[in-house]
């Protein structure tokens, strides 16, 4: 029995070493493809890793790129800022300029308008025999006064056919002082001869120049304002008004506005009593 199985025996030990041989083949063949795998992971994983840090490197440089250009930007923006406020500045120095000599240019037109508006409204009197020219605004610069009525309509002046002065029939030696009081006013130079002052006063009181009647007398005595004193004389309204305290001048009231609207009536003068509590009319 021995005998007839060692052949069989051998066959099955040969078949089994061939499928141990075949499977050590396989599995070595299968280490090496395994190896070949890992081989070809660790290729791809650096390959991977270097695409990766070049793409990193790439982000990097770009966004180093943006922040430069970033900064040139707001270089840039900061230089635009500073060039906008020069100018700014600069108009605004030119516009205060420009304001400046308009300003200045107006008060010229202005100065300009009333030299014209004065040769234009030049005026001839004849004070007396004494013949004068000067302006309209000039004669009207005291306010209320004879010449305000004599040049607002009030009464009605006919020049002289001959020369177109207007006649005033007042002594006319002094008068050129009640002309360098309505132009200068407080600063004109008054003479010093007692004289000279009380005709001066006296031409102050009929042009209604209280002011200059004032520094006429100033020398002479001390005076007070007479408050305006309204009084009848027939069935006409009078209005009395002076800084003297022995008369005032005497007006005949035109209109409501009393301190306003009157009309001097030549040299009438009215003498007030000591407290102003009555006033008679002298015709």
């Amino acid at each position: 029995m021995n005998d007839r199985t060692s052949p069989a025996l051998e066959e099955a030990t040969r078949a089994l070493e061939l499928q141990v041989t075949n499977l050590e083949a396989a599995s070595a063949s299968s280490e090496r493809q395994g190896a070949v795998a890992r081989s070809e992971l660790i290729k791809f994983a650096d390959l991977t890793s270097k695409a990766m840090h070049v793409e990193d490197s790439k982000a990097v440089s770009k966004a180093r790129e943006l922040c430069r250009g970033a900064r040139d930007i707001a270089a840039a923006s900061l230089s635009l800022a500073d060039r906008a406020r020069e100018e700014l500045n600069r108009v605004k120095k030119e516009r205060k300029e420009l304001e400046a000599y308009r300003l200045q240019l107006e008060k010229i037109r202005e100065q300009m308008a009333v030299l014209e508006r004065k040769q234009t409204t030049k005026v001839k009197l004849n004070v007396g025999g004494y013949h004068f020219e000067t302006s309209v605004d000039t004669l009207r610069s005291a306010g209320d006064s004879f010449f305000t009525c004599l040049f607002d309509g009030k009464w009605i002046a006919n020049p002289d056919e001959s020369d177109g002065s207007i006649f005033i029939d007042r002594d006319g030696r002094n008068f050129h002082h009640i002309l360098n009081h309505l132009r200068d006013g407080s600063k004109a130079i008054l003479p010093a001869d007692a004289e000279t002052l009380k005709n001066i006063a006296n031409e102050a009181d009929f042009f209604g120049l209280l002011d200059l009647a004032i520094l006429a007398r100033g020398k002479g005595g001390v005076f007070s304002f007479a408050s305006f004193v309204l009084v009848m004389h027939s069935t006409a309204r009078s209005i009395c008004f002076g800084r003297s305290v022995r008369f005032a001048l005497c007006g005949v009231v035109v209109g409501p506005a009393v301190k306003r609207r009157f009309r001097v009536v030549a040299d009438t003068r009215v003498y007030l009593p000591p407290l102003a509590a009555s006033s008679r009319s002298v015709p």
